[in-house]
């Protein structure tokens, strides 16, 4: 791990002084929401010292034990921010020096204030959602309401854009990152109208990277993500899709897809195989799996005895990784360098810097 982590380090050091010149643009959508960051309180209110509920399953036994008897819950704000994928996403490329186009429903018909800092230049086409987050030490529960988004249609981002800056936005950029399909009732339509654009724009030899985050998508159909899958595959002509996906979403495109279950590794494989993708990426806490064309790993990440922060280190992830696609590196490199962006996200609870990511490789 430390002879990798040196390699990457001395690629980055190259790569910093041309992104300087040149920054990556890059386009985003298609979700924003406004957070609320809650930690649910174990001890009875008025007690000291408070505690807190540190795990998913504590509290899901907790909630199982007031079954038939209802129950109530304290809950401690630990902050109110800007939310959603495409945000947080975008807010990590900003960090880490790309040229961000944020394309979503940031609020109407201008952008709510908390979004001004995610991107060089925000395009809004509907009204904000709103998340409240349970925080735990091992994970979080987004409780969500993205329903503003529930007409947003190929056709609606065009009429809310225009025929000329939609194809501006997305066929001028390096790369493309399309997240939170689950959440969005349209997003297939709407992400086969971007696909569109880049195939209209392919003359110009460029298979340009698209990142895609599906998120959790117990509520859609095999149908609809076998679909989507079928949308993605026609555009690899003119993109070069990588496919970032947790543990659990991995599990449910598999079996839309019919891969029997196995192993991650293996599933990271088969998926990358069905799909007809360059890279294939499981993250997971403390580590992800790499499958690229020539070669499936797992890559250790950097431990984090007590995280700050937990809400946002997947998209933290997924930006840092489009990053380094961007940047021409390895897949395993760019995982490698997700992986580090992400431990420093959750350590400091601050988006972290292309300096911040080096100076963590460097240890």
């Amino acid at each position: 791990m430390r002879d990798a982590a040196a390699g990457l380090y001395a690629s980055l050091q190259r790569i910093a002084a041309e992104t300087s010149r040149r920054p990556p643009r890059i386009t985003a959508g298609f979700d924003g929401c406004v957070d609320s960051i809650f930690r649910p309180v174990k001890t009875a209110a008025g007690a000291e010292p408070e505690t807190y509920f540190r795990t998913i399953r504590e509290f899901g036994e907790y909630l199982a034990s007031r079954a038939g008897r209802s129950c109530a819950v304290d809950m401690r704000e630990i902050s109110v921010r800007k939310g959603g994928n495409m945000p947080n996403l975008s807010a990590a490329l900003t960090a880490l020096g790309a040229q961000v186009s944020a394309v979503g429903t940031l609020g109407w018909p201008q952008p709510d204030e908390r979004f001004r800092d995610i991107a060089g230049s925000l395009y809004t086409l509907a009204p904000a959602g709103v998340c409240n987050a349970l925080q735990f030490d091992d994970g979080k529960i987004m409780l969500s309401n993205m329903h503003a988004a529930d007409d947003l249609t190929g056709e609606r981002l065009r009429e809310r854009l225009g025929e000329r800056e939609t194809a501006r936005l997305f066929s001028e950029c390096d790369a493309i990152a399309l997240v939170n399909w689950a959440e969005m009732p349209q997003a297939t339509d709407l992400w086969r109208g971007v696909l569109e654009v880049r195939r209209n724009s392919a003359g110009d030899g460029r298979r340009t990277p698209l990142l895609v985050d599906i998120t959790d998508c117990a509520g859609r159909s095999s149908a609809e993500l076998a679909a989507l899958a079928a949308e993605i595959r026609a555009a690899s002509s003119s993109c070069c899709a990588i496919w970032s996906l947790n543990s659990n979403e991995a599990e449910q495109l598999a079996a839309a897809l019919g891969i029997p279950a196995a192993g991650e590794t293996e599933t990271a494989q088969a998926l990358r195989t069905a799909l007809d993708a360059a890279i294939v990426c499981i993250h997971r806490i403390g580590d992800c799996i790499v499958s690229g064309a020539e070669e499936t790993a797992c890559l250790p990440g950097f431990p984090v005895a007590v995280p700050r922060i937990s809400v946002g280190a997947g998209d933290t992830f997924n930006g840092a990784f489009l990053w380094a696609a961007c940047m021409d590196l390895s897949p395993f490199d760019a995982g490698r360098f997700a992986n580090a962006a992400t431990a420093q996200f959750v350590r400091s609870g601050d988006l972290p810097s292309l300096p911040d990511v080096m100076e963590l490789l460097a240890l």
